[in-house]
């Protein structure tokens, strides 16, 4: 049955063969472990039988069937184990009676069994007689299926099990003469606790109906137990009865702090934490073991906090219901009342050095030296928070100050003497260090902690500010030395919080694996998420066509496809074309541009003005003549310095002519070497010719090396071009060559991974062969070679539109959209993705060429043309006396600058 049970295989047999098996039999209750061979099996029949009031001989299996029945268990089964195993059945199954994922039918099914148990064979009389069994086992387990049980009752039939209310009302009122008190203590918490953990039911109604009869029993029995004389050797031991009951209690508090917290009923057991905690404080004041001090303390904390779990945030104390302020204001000024007679100086914290919030021993520390941290930080929280509740509710300033400094003097007493400062730190001089000291070990109590002496800093803050005009200077000093002398000055707290965790490992240790943050949990998820859109990236419909895996493309029978993982070698790539690229541009670049009559002219600084360089950078680069008139005026010298001023600050911000011919002689240099290359490449291939070529075999076309070494070079290059977009020129069009240079790599690396390299080619060589016609008139521009640059750039003109224009889409894109349908009828996403980038590029294409059109149109009718693009460089002088003679009509070039590209564009 237990096995069946486990697996979740419904029960065949009848309800009252399983009611039988687990049935108790508690006649000459087991004394332990020795009396395993000598007692008989027990008779779950005749078991039943001596606890019914009727005879169940007609619906009772014989006792010669459940003997069968337990012939298969080895001989060397004892009564205690056979009951140990039918005590966890009972467990089990009401916990699934009550799972929602557990078919109807077996629900049912148990429910029928335990309605037989409860009703004939009264298991929880029997249950109650174990709850005073010597053996602690067995006694713990049958209060666990006891609470079950009745739950379980009050559940599906909305009524308490009679005995056990019974048992309980004896155990209370029974106090101290009765020996049941613990396990009835348990079972009432564990009731309580399993009621509001069960969300689906209707919590308050249970709690109220188990409570109500028990309300006013629970109040004389609080009474009872926190007035005995602690002092008494029946405390002596942690593990006297005595002490047990008190620990029991103790969760029964913590049960009814969760149901006062979560439910508002009105019972007089929930509030009697509040409202009687003089009795709590005067036992952890006395001589008891140090455990129950400490479970004594840390429900206080969960008091103060208003929290039903550890894993509940705290309650906002100032927007709950009156009767809950009632006793929030009682707890704080009974708790406040001790404190200020010296309460805090008679508790001893012997506990262990605690290290990440618990009492276990640091490595390396003394297991008996140094104080509780754990309690010690419970404590403080406790007087802090009362603290922070009653000032919030008092109502006169005198009041408020008296009861505050009163504590918080009494509670940094407490800190010096069980504080221990880390030995890395100064000694303490400052009361606000101690929080910091205090709490950096556990950082929600540092939390709550801040914000209540926050609070407290306000509210003293607010007052302060209402009698402003009726203090003196004197008692505004006063107050704020206050402010400090208390330990409550936010400021000072926070930068020593600071300094505390400053290069502290542990404090990044409990940010990583501390729930609060829950960056562990991110990370997961993240990884979960880039795993998840990588597998959604690769997936073979995207890329290929139907019926095609990423299997199907390892090299093989001679034939070599693209990897994607070879992309990453565009990367090094690029980072050896920057290094050619350096070494062309300063042994080629320069010798030919000084060779072609370029000058490297060094800018003129302007002398520095720090008024003129804010206006520059904040206001205007170009002033108006009468702002330019207000600098004057403002520097103190004459207009004509200041337009100079600017000149030659706005020149600061212009490339020199050098810079943009170097740029240009390495993108010539790389296009036209790109294209005689490709030429080599492609002249002797079938679809260079016959576009129709290019889709012959797919997608199992194989990899050439040219084709290998001519993407990777291509890729490489736009990469580089990417890496050094800070340093390059910047024209107008920046943000169009950004996303030509993302497209034009997000392209090629597609088509690689899809195996469209043949196209991927030929969109290469078409658009390489047109630009290094651009940047050798470029070049020609810079060296005012008028007549080449003009006729280079109508060439570049007649080549872009005849590769941008008219092959581009009409011959490429013609293979993309149209040609494809004839191969497939249903197009893969990636035909979608590469043709929309394809369209984005053309969409660039007809911008530059419709700036290409009105330079073209300028230079035709208005003789005069210059690139829309460029920022012109101003003509400046290293001497006024050089200046004069530029204005004199030194520049001769003036009138002859009808060039296509003038000497200040790039």
């Amino acid at each position: 049955m237990y096995k069946d049970v486990l697996a979740g295989i419904p029960l065949a047999r009848e309800s009252h063969h399983y009611s039988s098996l687990i049935n108790l039999c508690v006649e000459q209750p087991p004394e332990g472990d020795g009396s395993c061979h000598q007692k008989p099996l027990p008779s779950p029949a005749g078991g039943a039988e001596s606890h019914q009031d009727t005879d169940m001989s007609d619906v009772v299996p014989a006792a010669d069937d459940l003997s069968n029945s337990f012939a298969n268990m080895s001989s060397s089964f004892c009564p205690r184990e056979v009951m140990l195993l039918q005590l966890t059945l009972i467990k089990m199954m009401v916990a699934k009676a009550e799972s929602q994922e557990i078919e109807l039918h077996m629900r049912q099914k148990y429910c029928e069994i335990f309605v037989l148990l409860l009703k004939e064979a009264k298991i929880d009389s029997k249950l109650i007689q174990l709850l005073g069994c010597d053996d602690r086992l067995l006694s713990h387990m049958a209060s666990q299926s006891l609470a079950s049980l009745v739950y379980f009752q009050l559940k599906e039939e909305d009524a308490l099990n009679v005995p056990w209310l019974s048992f309980s009302l004896n155990a209370l009122l029974g106090f101290p003469g009765n020996a049941g008190v613990a396990a009835c203590l348990w079972t009432v918490a564990a009731i309580l606790k399993e009621t509001l953990k069960d969300a689906p039911v209707p919590r308050a109604g249970f709690v109220k109906k188990l409570l109500a009869p028990l309300d006013a029993v629970l109040e004389g029995f609080y009474n009872a137990i926190l007035l005995h004389h602690f002092d008494s050797h029946h405390y002596t031991s942690p593990y006297s009865e005595a002490t047990n009951n008190l620990i029991s209690f103790i969760d029964l508090l913590e049960a009814l702090l969760a149901s006062r917290i979560e439910l508002e009923l009105p019972l007089r057991c929930q509030r009697i934490l509040f409202l009687k905690v003089s009795y709590i404080l005067n036992i952890i004041s006395s001589s008891i073991p140090y455990v129950i001090k400490k479970k004594f303390i840390l429900l206080l904390k969960k008091c103060v906090l208003f929290k039903s779990r550890e894993d509940a945030e705290s309650g906002t104390l100032f927007l709950q219901t009156p009767s809950l302020c009632e006793d929030m204001l009682a707890l704080s000024n009974a708790v406040l009342q001790v404190v200020n007679l010296t309460w805090l100086n008679q508790l001893t914290l012997s506990g262990k050095s605690s290290y990440f919030g618990s009492s276990e021993a640091a490595p390396g520390h003394d297991s008996q030296g140094g104080s509780d941290q754990t309690v010690l930080r419970a404590l403080s929280l406790v007087v802090l928070k009362a603290l922070e509740f009653k000032i919030h509710n008092s109502a006169t300033e005198v009041e408020i100050k008296g009861d505050f400094e009163s504590s918080m003097s009494q509670l940094l007493v407490f800190w010096r003497s069980h504080g221990k400062p880390s030995p890395q730190s100064h000694p303490v001089v400052h009361p606000c260090e101690w929080l910091s000291l205090v709490f950096m070990e556990q950082d929600d109590d540092m939390w709550e902690a801040a914000k209540a002496l926050l609070l407290i800093y306000l509210k003293f803050d607010r007052l302060q500010c209402d009698a402003a005009d009726n203090l003196s200077q004197k008692e505004e000093e006063s107050w704020k030395s206050l402010v400090h002398a208390g330990g409550y000055n936010p400021h000072c707290i926070f930068l020593f919080f600071l300094e505390k965790i400053a290069f502290d490992s542990t404090v990044l240790l409990d940010f990583l694996i501390s729930a609060e943050t829950c960056f562990l949990e991110y990370l997961v998820s993240m990884a979960y998420i880039l795993k998840t859109l990588n597998s959604w990236f690769w997936w073979e419909n995207i890329w290929m066509p139907i019926n095609c895996t990423w299997a199907d493309f390892v090299d093989r029978d001679g034939l070599v496809f693209p990897k994607p993982h070879q992309l990453y070698a565009t990367i090094p790539y690029a980072l050896v074309l920057l290094i050619i690229r350096f070494f062309s541009e300063r042994y080629i670049a320069r010798p030919l541009a000084k060779a072609l009559g370029i000058k490297n002219v060094r800018r003129v600084k302007p002398q520095p003005n720090p008024v003129l360089e804010s206006y520059f950078r904040e206001c205007s680069r170009h002033p108006s003549q009468s702002e330019i008139k207000g600098l004057a005026k403002k520097c103190n010298c004459t207009v004509h310095l200041v337009e100079k001023w600017f000149r030659r600050r706005r020149n600061l911000e212009i490339p020199t002519v050098l810079q943009k011919f170097q740029e240009a002689f390495w993108r010539f240099s790389f296009y036209l070497t790109s294209s005689i290359v490709g030429f080599i490449f492609l002249y002797d291939k079938p679809w260079f010719y016959d576009i129709w070529q290019t889709w012959v075999g797919y997608p199992f076309q194989t990899l050439l090396p040219s084709q290998y070494w001519y993407y990777m070079a291509e890729i490489g290059f736009y990469w580089s071009l990417i890496f050094t977009l800070g340093i390059d020129i910047k024209r107008k069009d920046f943000m169009a060559h950004v996303v030509h240079h993302l497209a034009a790599i997000g392209l090629m690396s597609g088509s690689w991974c899809g195996n469209y390299v043949r196209l991927g080619t030929l969109v290469i060589f078409v658009h390489d062969t047109a630009d290094f016609w651009l940047e050798a008139a470029k070049m020609f521009n810079y060296a005012r070679w008028e007549k080449t640059c003009n006729m280079l750039f109508v060439i570049f003109a007649i080549a872009f539109f005849i590769t941008r224009m008219i092959l581009f889409p009409f011959w490429i894109l013609r293979a993309t959209l149209y040609q494809p349908t004839y191969y497939s009828t249903t197009p893969v996403i990636a035909y979608f993705l590469f043709n929309g980038m394809l369209l984005t590029l053309q969409g660039l294409h007809i911008y530059w060429g419709y700036l290409i059109f009105r330079i073209l149109k300028r230079f035709v009718f208005l003789k005069d043309l210059k690139d829309e693009r460029s920022d012109e460089e101003e003509e400046d002088s290293l001497t006024d006396t050089e200046e004069e003679s530029a204005k004199s009509g030194n520049k001769n070039s003036s009138g002859s600058s009808k060039h296509l590209l003038s000497s200040s564009h790039h």
